[in-house]
């Protein structure tokens, strides 16, 4: 699929770029001329973040300057305290890496080096033969490329590297799901594809695994993002996160997408690849949602929390202002403070310090203007749930706030619904599997064959028939408002609109650019907390659903504005 604006701007942006080079603008450019960074990645390897990729657009000649692509890696001391309009940069030439924007980046477990494989190569042009690429640090915020043979080739060689794609690593073993590729990842590649399945690379034995069909835990992924979970399960487990799900036998859209929703959270074993699901309640955020950051953090009660901030919907041209916190094994999200300095996307954020985020960057969906954040970024203490204009190298370890910890003081965890007995196993400590309950008390499951007294047998049947009349009761509501909502909305078809593949670019960083609502009296305006995308009668379309809003602390359930059911408190 191809943007019928794109090679005037291919063509444009080769002249710029020149001009540009021949100028030697600056990668890090100063506090006055910086005006946006995106698109690249950050990795903490020892003490400091490393910055590599990605475009950056700055002031030239009292104009702002078209985005250039970052051709150096740059680092932030970590030891240091320091405000963020004062940050300092130190840059490494990129030598031997060429710069990709939306590639994946993970550091090693030793802590000597950081890995870049994939991405899309701006407008086209200097696409590079796909390698994998190792920066080994100095110790000082600097260090060498190198290009990483692989010990299997041959496999290698059959590989496609995307952009977009969600990853993670466990041990010394990277994760990589999904992504686009496209002639922006790949020489000579003539259609955007999907890329199915997932990668692994192990990086001790630096050998590539392919997982793809049935054996894979994700079909397709966009845009999404994983985290893993030390805290539980006999390996850990990987947590996959929004983003969207496009079919793999056309050309990738929006239009042709499943839109993962962060309700339903989708994990897997690691090992096993066994996969599992559960829903989650609190604040839940806004979705469909791509193209966001997360960063993950260990509490000492033995849980972990996932921060997660920004992204776009890519259906009605916004990006977000938000973020939010879900908080392990409660599967409870709870809203953060609001980030300052406008919505963005497609950018990276990670933990640094001990309870701090860095977020780098991100995009507008308008032709980019100046990003008020200084020097394009952002700090998030974790434990004092606060946004800060610096970052502070002296603050202790993570603990969870009062504002997450109360969920769990109560007694919320007992009452959480779990999807299966086993999923349960792997999060709740006494239960035969998970590291770590997060309340300091454990949720046992019962046993298969119980054998109660005379009262407790009475209470357990008074207790099946409330809950099948609740169910009941939940289940006519349902449908009366779904009945209502269909007879209301007669004849009006839901679609999304139709948007190319994530590499067309026509602008500079704009994804999605040429995205238009089909015309005609079928068209509607897309809400996320009112239509979900829903797979029946053999079709895929979008539908209009009753608002579900949880409530965190009373498992209230209400649907659209009605109370429904209430959980026992």
């Amino acid at each position: 699929m191809r943007s019928p604006s794109a090679v005037p701007w291919i063509a444009l942006a080769a002249v710029q770029f020149a001009s540009l080079a021949a100028s030697q603008i600056s990668d890090a450019p100063s506090v006055e001329n910086f005006v946006r960074r995106f698109s690249g990645a950050v990795v903490v390897v020892g003490n400091y973040a490393y910055l590599d990729g990605g475009e950056v657009i700055q002031m030239e000649g009292g104009a702002i300057a078209t985005a250039r692509t970052v051709n150096s890696t740059l680092s932030l001391d970590l030891t240091k305290s320091w405000a963020l309009k004062d940050a300092v940069f130190k840059s490494t030439p990129k030598d031997v890496s060429p710069s990709k924007g939306n590639a994946g980046a993970w550091a090693n477990r030793e802590g000597t080096a950081f890995y870049v494989w994939g991405g899309k190569s701006p407008y086209a042009i200097n696409v590079t033969t796909p390698a994998l690429y190792k920066f080994t640090v100095d110790g000082n915020g600097g260090g060498t490329w190198a290009i990483e043979r692989p010990q299997n080739p041959n496999l290698f060689a059959g590989l496609l590297p995307t952009e977009a794609m969600a990853l993670t690593t466990v041990n010394n073993t990277m994760y990589g799901m999904g992504g686009v590729a496209s002639r922006w990842t790949t020489p000579s590649l003539g259609v955007d594809q999907v890329v199915p399945g997932m990668v692994k690379f192990n990086m001790d034995a630096r050998e590539w695994t392919n997982i793809t069909g049935t054996e894979s835990p994700i079909s397709t992924l966009v845009a999404g993002r994983a985290q893993y979970l030390p805290s539980f399960g006999p390996q850990g487990l990987i947590m996959v996160l929004g983003g969207h799900a496009p079919r793999a036998d056309v050309p990738p859209t929006i239009g042709n997408s499943r839109l993962n929703d962060f309700v339903t959270l989708t994990f897997f074993d690691p090992v096993t690849l066994k996969t599992y699901t559960q829903t989650a309640t609190g604040d839940l955020p806004i979705f469909p949602r791509a193209g966001f950051c997360t960063a993950g953090f260990q509490n000492k009660q033995g849980g972990h929390e996932i921060f997660v901030f920004g992204g776009e919907n890519s259906l009605t041209k916004v990006r977000y202002q938000d973020a939010y916190v879900l908080s392990l094994p409660g599967f409870v999200w709870t809203k953060l403070p609001t980030p300052p300095f406008g919505g963005r996307a497609y950018f990276p954020c990670a933990a640094v310090g001990k309870r701090q985020v860095l977020t780098v960057g991100g995009l507008e969906f308008t032709t980019p203007g100046k990003d008020e954040a200084p020097m394009g970024l952002l700090v998030y203490d974790m434990t004092a749930m606060t946004w800060k204009d610096s970052y502070d190298a002296t603050l202790g370890d993570y603990e969870r706030p009062d504002a997450i910890s109360a969920f769990y003081k109560n007694g919320s965890l007992d009452r959480v619904p779990w999807s299966s007995k086993e999923v349960q196993s792997l999060f709740v400590t006494g239960t035969g599997g998970g590291a770590g309950s997060g309340n300091g008390t454990s949720n046992p499951l019962p046993t298969e064959n119980p054998t109660p007294d005379s009262a407790s047998a009475s209470a357990i049947a008074g207790g099946v028939v409330g809950t099948i009349l609740a169910l009941a009761v939940l289940s006519a509501v349902s449908w009366f408002i779904l009945r209502r909502r269909r007879q209301k909305n007669k004849g009006i078809e839901f679609l999304p609109p139709e948007q190319p593949a994530i590499a067309e670019m026509a602008v500079p960083g704009n994804l999605y650019p040429n995205s238009q609502a089909k015309s005609g009296p079928t068209s509607v305006v897309v809400e996320a907390d009112t239509f979900a995308y829903v797979e029946a009668d053999g079709e895929s379309r979008y539908a209009e659903l009753p608002v579900v809003r949880m409530d965190r602390r009373s498992h209230e359930t209400e649907l659209d504005g009605g109370s429904a059911v209430k959980g026992e408190k």
